[in-house]
C-alpha cells in the first residue's frame, strides 16, 4: 500500500498534532487506573476471566503516528487474549468519538471505559448509556479506576448522567430496553477485538437500525472507508471517498463534512490504514490479519 510521494498532505510530522486538534478538536483523554498506583509497572490483577496488566510503553505505534508512548501502557485481556489496551493507537482511533458526541450517547462495550470516561469530561454530553454483555466487565467497575477517574464515574453514576445497561449488542433489543436507552444523538460502536474485523460493520449496522442514532461512528471505520475508496482506483477522491461513506447506510460523522475538514479526515484515514497495515505485517501474522487485501 503506497502514497505517492508527491502528495501533499494538510499535516506533517511536526505540525500534525497541532492542525488534527484545530480541526477536531482533542484526543481522547486517558484514564487513570488502580493497578498504575503500584510502583510495578507489570503488575497483574485478576476478575475472573479477565485480566488488567500494565506494561512499559515509550515506544508505541500509533493509529495516525507512527512512533509515540504513554509512559506506562495498560492491557485488558480475556483469559490472555487482549481486549483492549491504553495505548496511543486507541486513543487516536477514538478520535471520531471524541469529536462528535453530544447530547444523548450511547457507547457499545465499556472495555477499559477509556473512551466512556473521556466524554463523561464533555459538556455537551448530557447523557451517556454504556451497553455491556459481560457482568463481569460491568463489576470491575468503579474499582478498576483510581484517582480523577474513578470520581468521575461514581460521581456521574450516582447522578445518573451515567447508566450502564447490561444487554447483547448483537442480539435484537426488546421494548424495555429500548425505551430505557430512548432517544440517542450519537452511537459509538466498538466491540470486536481487531481493527478491520468483518463483524464490525454489520454490528454497528445493526445497532443504528435499532437506536436510530443521530449521528453514530464505529472503531476502524476510517480504515474501511480509506479501502474500499482506493479499490475503486482513485487516489484521495474525496467525492469517492464521500460515496463509499454514504454506501454504508449508516449516519457517519465524515457525512456532515466537506471542504478541508473532509480533506484531513480522508488523509487520516488513509494514513490510519497504511499504518495498521505496516504494523499487521510487523507481527508476522501472530495476530489476526486485517480482513481486506490491500
Amino acid at each position: 500500500m503506497n502514497i505517492p510521494n508527491n502528495y501533499q498532505f494538510s499535516f506533517n510530522s511536526n505540525n500534525a498534532e497541532k492542525k488534527i486538534k484545530k480541526m477536531f478538536g482533542s484526543f481522547p483523554s486517558t484514564a487513570h487506573y488502580a493497578i498504575k498506583d503500584n510502583d510495578d509497572k507489570n503488575k497483574v490483577e485478576q476478575w475472573g476471566e479477565w485480566t488488567l496488566k500494565s506494561f512499559p510503553d515509550t515506544n508505541h505505534a500509533g493509529y495516525f503516528s507512527t512512533n509515540s508512548g504513554l509512559g506506562v501502557g495498560v492491557s485488558l485481556l480475556k483469559n490472555g487474549t487482549p481486549v483492549m489496551s491504553q495505548t496511543p493507537l486507541e486513543l487516536e482511533s477514538h478520535l471520531m468519538a471524541q469529536h462528535s458526541a453530544r447530547g444523548r450517547v450511547v457507547v457499545a462495550g465499556i472495555g477499559l471505559a477509556m473512551i466512556i470516561l473521556s466524554l463523561l469530561k464533555k459538556k455537551e454530553v448530557t447523557n451517556l448509556i454504556a451497553l455491556e454483555i459481560d457482568s463481569e466487565i460491568i463489576s470491575m467497575y468503579p474499582h478498576i479506576l483510581s484517582g480523577e477517574s474513578k470520581k468521575l464515574w461514581e460521581s456521574n453514576i450516582k447522578s445518573g448522567r451515567l447508566k450502564i445497561i447490561k444487554v447483547d449488542c448483537k442480539s435484537k433489543f426488546n421494548n424495555d430496553i429500548l425505551n430505557e436507552i430512548g432517544i440517542v444523538d450519537y452511537l459509538w460502536a466498538d466491540i470486536w477485538n481487531d481493527l478491520g474485523s468483518i463483524e464490525a460493520l454489520g454490528i454497528t449496522q445493526h445497532l443504528a437500525e435499532q437506536l436510530k442514532p443521530k449521528q453514530c461512528d464505529y472503531w476502524g471505520v476510517e480504515i474501511f472507508i480509506a479501502i474500499m475508496s482506493l479499490k475503486k482506483g482513485e487516489f484521495m477522491c474525496l467525492k469517492t471517498f464521500k460515496e463509499v461513506a454514504k454506501s454504508l447506510k449508516l449516519p457517519l460523522s465524515v457525512l456532515e463534512m466537506d471542504g478541508k475538514k473532509l480533506k484531513m479526515y480522508a488523509e487520516l484515514a488513509l494514513v490510519s490504514a497504511k499504518n495498521i497495515y505496516i504494523q499487521e505485517r510487523a507481527r508476522n501474522n501472530k495476530t489476526q490479519p486485517l480482513h481486506v487485501t490491500l
